[in-house]
């Protein structure tokens, strides 16, 4: 394992924003093969006749050179069981550059900048390759799918397709191996205090007028109570809250929304659809239902007033849920809190598609095309990434060891624990073994058997409940980009994302109030919204 410093030479004096340098590179590859053709005869390593869900093992030793995002929530270490195990059945070995979560993104930037891609990058959210793609550091996986069975399979099994090619560059190349699911997720959604609902009489809320209605009962019941207090600073549960008004917002927005009717893109922060999202959350505040202070609060403040009965409603995830209550249960063991489904708007319950997840994918060098191991390479991560086997291994470890199963039940060894499942195990699946690491898997990766195996009973009932009512919300067109464009692009598309976050806070908490709707439409106006939207709509057509 090596720090990232120790890879680089003379990065220093490289621009930190790798999109500029990225787009001013005219660097190719060397390789003189065929696009998308792999002579076997120089390769070694490979098994001949790898099939879809057969186990891969190297037939020879292979070491890869891999840049790995360390989370301090479960830091690497060598004597992770992940990695013995991968080096004794897979005869698989890693030469790591670890780095730290938080500086990942700058410094996977200046290494690739600087000429120092390792074989394999992690944890890339699909659309961060786009800013390397000019820079011909990067590999265009999808010349080579017909070599990875297993990624081949699931595209068609579980009719991914349309979505993985939604990821196309402007050379109509994808770039990225992201991580995949059978079935979307539902992860995020809200909390509330079952046991002062019932109190009050209430249901739980399943649209967005119920929603209303009950936070405006325990309001009344509860006058000194600002009944929903929430996380995140107004990014998670905006991202599926937006879907309902058909827009975008928080960790989702994007300036550009496609509009199907007139088959054309439009700026989302101007649209009336998210004027009624915005007015919706702006609403909430000055009725005293939704607490100001949701726009800027730390986690822990929000989650302590939730505990200590300030107030009765918090965004929450399945992993938060479960610390949670037991957190609310140690201090007040006679409360209840329960997860509600998503509150749907006027066209019902609508959900983006997320069967290709935002996190955890991977980008190859393209010098690994002009290796004597690059067959070996693409069959060992199809097997890691997109085969049953090679996901329950990155999920759920060693059977016998870390978890036995029975029929489609899997139940963690009895010194192990994770996600709450066994709360009497000390040992943790990701932080003493290696496992569910976030960067071999993701939540939403692999088939729904696989994905439900590691709910527990409230998470699962969540989920089977959002199943039965939810309407997917097709993917927008793709419109990439040449390099000069695409520059050109992000220097309008931050400022402007910027803008629209901040003037959107200030509507909500009141700052600014709704009357001053149309003012604000000038003011994203004379920040060349227009011009970032006729850009979008070029490439769009250029793509069709």
């Amino acid at each position: 394992m090596k720090s990232w410093k120790n890879l680089l030479v003379g990065a220093a004096v490289i621009g930190a924003s790798v999109m500029l340098v990225a787009c001013s590179s005219n660097s190719k590859s060397t390789s003189n093969a065929k696009a998308g053709v792999i002579n076997r005869s120089s390769q070694k390593g490979y098994m001949k006749n790898f099939k879809a869900d057969e186990t891969f093992k190297a037939t020879s030793a292979l070491n890869l050179s891999m840049m790995y995002r360390d989370s301090p929530n479960y830091p690497v270490k060598n004597s992770w069981m992940l990695w013995s195990e991968l080096e004794k059945n897979q005869n698989v070995t890693f030469k790591r550059t670890d780095i730290p979560l938080s500086d990942y993104p700058q410094k996977r930037s200046t290494l690739i900048a600087a000429g120092q891609t390792p074989e394999i990058v992690t944890a890339v959210a699909p659309g961060e390759e786009t800013q390397f793609v000019a820079g011909g550091q990067i590999l265009p996986v999808s010349d080579y799918l017909k070599y990875m069975p297993n990624l081949s399979a699931r595209l068609k099994e579980w009719k991914l397709t349309d979505l993985f090619n939604s990821h196309k560059q402007k050379d109509g190349k994808v770039y990225i191996l992201p991580q995949i699911g059978e079935v979307p997720t539902y992860d995020y959604t809200f909390a509330y205090r079952s046991d002062i609902f019932e109190k009050a009489g209430i249901k739980a809320p399943t649209t967005l007028d119920e929603f209303t209605k009950a936070l405006e009962t325990l309001k009344a019941k509860y006058p000194s109570v600002t009944p929903y207090s929430d996380r995140w600073q107004f990014n998670a549960i905006p991202n599926i809250v937006a879907p309902q008004f058909n827009t975008s917002a928080g960790w989702g927005y994007s300036n550009a929304t496609y509009d199907k009717g007139d088959n054309k893109f439009v700026f989302t922060g101007t649209t009336p659809d998210y004027k009624k999202f915005v007015s919706y959350y702006s609403n909430l505040v000055q009725k005293g239902l939704m607490d100001k202070e949701s726009l800027t609060q730390t986690d822990d403040t929000a989650t302590a007033k939730f505990i200590n009965g300030q107030s009765f409603v918090i965004g929450t995830n399945g992993s938060e849920f479960t610390t949670l209550q037991k957190n609310l249960q140690a201090k007040h063991s006679d409360e209840k809190v329960a997860m509600m489904t998503v509150p749907a708007w006027e066209n019902g319950l609508m959900v983006q598609d997320n069967r290709i997840a935002a996190v955890a994918g991977m980008m190859l060098s393209s010098k690994l095309k002009n290796s004597d191991h690059f067959l070996a390479t693409l069959q060992f991560i199809d097997w890691l990434l997109y085969s049953d086997s090679g996901q329950t291994f990155a999920r759920w470890g060693v059977e016998g060891t870390t978890y036995t199963k029975s029929g489609d039940t899997y139940t963690l060894a009895k010194d192990v624990n994770t996600l709450g499942l066994n709360p009497s195990g000390t040992k943790d699946l990701q932080k003493d073994f290696g496992f569910r690491n976030g960067v071999f898997y993701a939540v939403g990766s692999g088939s729904k058997a696989l994905i439900y195996s590691q709910y527990n009973d409230v998470t699962k009932e969540f989920s089977q409940a959002m199943d039965k009512n939810t309407k997917i919300v097709a993917t927008a067109p793709v419109y990439p980009m040449s390099s000069t464009d695409l520059e050109q692009f992000s220097l309008l598309d931050t400022p402007l994302k910027d803008f629209v976050t901040a003037q959107t806070q200030a509507f909500v908490s009141g700052q600014r109030p709704m009357s001053q709707w149309s003012s604000y439409v000038k003011d994203v106006q004379a920040k060349n919204s227009a011009k970032l939207i006729d850009m979008v709509n070029k490439a769009y057509k250029a793509a069709k």
